[in-house]
This record gives C-alpha cells, sequence and structure tokens, in this order.
C-alpha cells in the first residue's frame, strides 16, 4: 500500500525534475546531474560542447553561450534557453552576410576557422575573370585593400590607378599632360620602380638627354624637395645642377656666366672658347701668345687657389711674366704708350719673340754701340752674375763703358795710368788696326828718315809673359847703339845703315 507521501518523506523520487520544472522545455534529457550540479544552477560545469552536433573551435570557443543559444517564449508564455532545432549549417543564420549577397557559396567556402581571416577566396575565386585581372603587385593584395567594406557588389573603380593610388608621389607635377598624369604611362603593376620613362622619352620634353647626361641616374637631377622629386624643373641651365668650377669669374660677361657659351654637353674639356672669341675680349692673342696653351696662362692661384684664373687685373706683361731684369728697367716700362698706360715690357720687347727688341736702341743709352761694338752679341757685354744661364742674372745698367772692363789688356799694363788703360788713345771702334797712336806725339821718339818706313816689330819685339807672347812698348832702347850694334830688346838684328 503506498505512503501517504503527505504524511511521509519516504518514497520520493530523487530526479531534479520530480522536484522543479524543467526550464528546457524537454529539450535536453531528463537528467539535469548530466550538466549542471548541485552547488549552483547556472554552472553548466558539466556541458561538453564537443559531444554536440555544433563543435566549438576557433572563436567560437570565445563566444558566450546566450549569443547563440537565445530566449524564447513558450506557449505558456514563459521564456526558456533555445537549444534545440538551431540551423548551423551555414554562418549566415548567426552572422550578417558582409558581401551583400554578392557571393551565392557557402562562407566556409572562403572562410575557414579558427581565423576568419585572411580568406581563401583565391581558391575558389578567380579574380582573372573579373573586369580587373590581378597582375604584379596587385596579385597577393588583402581583398578589402580594394574592396574597403567588403560589399563586392559595390563597382570599384579601376579604369586609372589614380583611381585606387589618390595620394600621388609627384604631387601632381604631370597634370598638365594630355594623359593627365596616368601612373601607367611610367610605371607597371610589376612595380613602381624601375620606371618605363627612358631617354628615349626624355628627348620628348623640354630637356633632352644628350653627351654626358645620357645614362646619369634620375635621382642626380630630380632630387627630392621636402617630401616630393621634383620633376618639372624651371630653370635648366647648367649652373643649377653643377657647380661653377670658375668661380663667378665670368658672371659679368657678356654670357652671364652660361657655361653653354664655351661648353657642350659631351663634356666640360675641350671648351668651345676658340682662338676668335679670345680677340674679341680685353687681350687679343696677338704674335706668339697665338701658339700658347691655354693652361700656360689659365692656371690655378689667386684668392682661389684650386680655380684656375680667367679674370686679370694687370693685361700688361708683367701681369703674367716676371721681370727678369729684376727692375733694372723699371723706370723706362713706367714709359706711357699711346693710350696713356705703362708699356711695361712691350717698351723694348714685341709679342712675336722675346728675342725681338723693336723698341730698344742702344743709341738711347749711356753706351752708344759703333764699329765693330755694333756687331757684337749682347752676352759679349751684358754677361751674367753667376755661371747659371739665366737671363735673370744678366746685368744691362751696371755694365761697363771702359775697353778694359771687357777687353783684355793686350798690352800687359805697359799703357797704365793712373791704375787704367785708356784704349781708346790708339784705337777705335771701327777696328783694331791701323791704330790713332801719333809715335811722333805721344811716344818721347820722334820717328824720321828710315825710322818713318820701319815697321813696327822691327823694334817692338815679342817677349814671354808667363805662357803669352807680348809685344814690347815699354824699355825699347831709345839709341842708335841700342837697336843697330846688336839684338833688339825683342831679340831682332837690326842693320847697320849709319
Amino acid at each position: 500500500m503506498p505512503k501517504d507521501r503527505s504524511r511521509s518523506f519516504l518514497g520520493l523520487t530523487r530526479d531534479c525534475l520530480g522536484c522543479h520544472a524543467d526550464p528546457h522545455q524537454g529539450q535536453l534529457p531528463a537528467q539535469c546531474g548530466t550538466c549542471h550540479d548541485t552547488a549552483r544552477w547556472q554552472n553548466a560545469v558539466k556541458v561538453d560542447h564537443a559531444k554536440a552536433r555544433f563543435i566549438l573551435a576557433g572563436p567560437h570557443e570565445r563566444v558566450e553561450c546566450r549569443k547563440c543559444h537565445p530566449q524564447v517564449a513558450a506557449a505558456d508564455g514563459k521564456l526558456y534557453i533555445k537549444f534545440r532545432n538551431l540551423e548551423f549549417s551555414d554562418c549566415t543564420p548567426c552572422h550578417s552576410d558582409p558581401h551583400r549577397g554578392a557571393f551565392q557559396a557557402a562562407c566556409k567556402t572562403c572562410h575557414t576557422l579558427p581565423a576568419w581571416k585572411p580568406a581563401s577566396a583565391s581558391a575558389v575565386f578567380d579574380h582573372a575573370r573579373s573586369r580587373f585581372p590581378l597582375a604584379g603587385k596587385h596579385a597577393g593584395l588583402p581583398c578589402k585593400s580594394c574592396h574597403e567594406k567588403s560589399d563586392f557588389k559595390l563597382p570599384v573603380a579601376h579604369s586609372l590607378c589614380g583611381d585606387c593610388h589618390r595620394q600621388s608621389p609627384h604631387k601632381n607635377q604631370f597634370a598638365g599632360r594630355a594623359d593627365r598624369g596616368e601612373c601607367s604611362s611610367c610605371h607597371k603593376v610589376e612595380g613602381f620602380k624601375p620606371a618605363t620613362f627612358d631617354t628615349a622619352r626624355h628627348s620628348t620634353t623640354g630637356f633632352a638627354l644628350e653627351g654626358r647626361h645620357v645614362g646619369l641616374r634620375c635621382d642626380q637631377c630630380h632630387k627630392p624637395w621636402t617630401a616630393a622629386v621634383i620633376y618639372r624643373i624651371p630653370d635648366t641651365h647648367c649652373a643649377k645642377c653643377h657647380v661653377d668650377k670658375h668661380a663667378g669669374q665670368f658672371h659679368l660677361s657678356p654670357s652671364s656666366g652660361q657655361c653653354e657659351a664655351c661648353h657642350t654637353v659631351r663634356g666640360f674639356a675641350p671648351a668651345t672658347f676658340t682662338l676668335t672669341k679670345h680677340q674679341a675680349t680685353r687681350f687679343a692673342l696677338t704674335g706668339a701668345h697665338g701658339a700658347v696653351v691655354c693652361a700656360e696662362c689659365h692656371k690655378a692661384g689667386g684668392e682661389t687657389p684650386a680655380v684656375a684664373r680667367y679674370r686679370f687685373d694687370n693685361l700688361n706683361c708683367s701681369g703674367c711674366h716676371g721681370d727678369i731684369h729684376k727692375g733694372q728697367f723699371a723706370v723706362r716700362m713706367s714709359r706711357p704708350g699711346s693710350g696713356g698706360v705703362a708699356q711695361d715690357c712691350a717698351v723694348c720687347h714685341s709679342n712675336r719673340a722675346w728675342t725681338e727688341l723693336p723698341g730698344f736702341d742702344h743709341g738711347d743709352t749711356k753706351f752708344p754701340l759703333a764699329g765693330k761694338h755694333r756687331l757684337a752679341s749682347c752676352d759679349r757685354c751684358h754677361r751674367r752674375e753667376d755661371p747659371k744661364p739665366e737671363w735673370r742674372s744678366v746685368q744691362f745698367q751696371s755694365a761697363p763703358h771702359q775697353c778694359a772692363a771687357c777687353h783684355e789688356d793686350e798690352h800687359g799694363g805697359q799703357f797704365n795710368a793712373s791704375g787704367s788703360t785708356n784704349c781708346s788713345r790708339c784705337h777705335s771702334e771701327r777696328q783694331w788696326k791701323p791704330s790713332l797712336f801719333n809715335h811722333n806725339g805721344e811716344s818721347g821718339y820722334t820717328l824720321a828718315g828710315a825710322h818713318q818706313n820701319t815697321a813696327c816689330a822691327a823694334c817692338h819685339g815679342v817677349r814671354m809673359a808667363g805662357d803669352k807672347k807680348l809685344t814690347v812698348y815699354k824699355g825699347v832702347p831709345r839709341t842708335c847703339s841700342g837697336c843697330h850694334a846688336g839684338k833688339a830688346p825683342g831679340g831682332s838684328r837690326l842693320p847697320n845703315k849709319s
């Protein structure tokens, strides 16, 4: 006979549902202990989702239960959590379609867990069959790079590079071209560099690449200015890129220092400044100057030691040539010429040859040349101070005027008077013989009678003075017996005619 449960605790069921209403509305087994314990109902600590038909993986493991198991109303109006009849064959029952129906295939066709991104669309979607095949750098880009909102039905402008690449690295420098600066004119999808704009295409610009410009790297001329490389260069004169090797010496010239006036793009040297052009300068090349190489006059020095000089304040000879006469003709060189400017070296020399002296007349000096002196070479009188064969040591102002200073005394000092011999008493400049000597008036021995026709050597014999023969003039006997009795002092035997 059953117990009266109202009066006894015996016979009570041990199942949870014997006392508690089923909150799951029969969706799960009646054994509540399968998922819950008696410590806390909300802690379904025994739930193993891996045994369910939808195994949690990837991000799903971190999703709250209520995100997938919503509360729904039962027939009696009470809310319960839905565990049965949930649609999970595809992602869309839980997730909204970010592609707005652009793809008919299931999400798992392109996406996989554990990570939703990146999608493996390339495995199932052939972009080459679209209106924009992916090539070069475009291949491998994330879809979101072009499809920003993942709405693949939304048209993407792609006819011009600038439709996607809106930040032009050239700052619209080419917007004025016929193609309005379309990137594909110079670049390829394989890479931004190198550009396809070559030397041949450069010739279509206002600056064709020729000579040494051919082969230069683009960045040698097109350099960065702030954040953009300058391609439209308003001033293409040489000085804008090249350092002035002449240090501004030609800024005041008729060409305003433009390099093109003397140089070409083929090379800095040789210059195109010809001899004809030089004739139009302040210093026309005449005479021997026409054969002098440029570097002989235009050499480094002055205020800029490393720069060749082309502008000279002093155009006289002394501006380039040192005074080899050491100032001996300073007064003469200071004489003004026809233009009122000092004649400098030209007062004596010509620019045809240094040895030409059209402006020098020895007759204007303290020692006019006459007789045999006119035939003598200059160095016979104008000698060097030292044995070095240099014109710098030649003496002109201090050259001697006396015969004995240049000519050796042939008479061994027999005619010295006060320590010197006056050759002009007996000799002339025209020739050494005959002499101007007056035997009757100057010797103290008058020649008379047969003596007038007697040869000089008959009385003036020769004796040796060291290793040199010397004609005797002093000490010759003046008596008849001194010459006619025997031998004359020079060794001659004179006949006895008395």
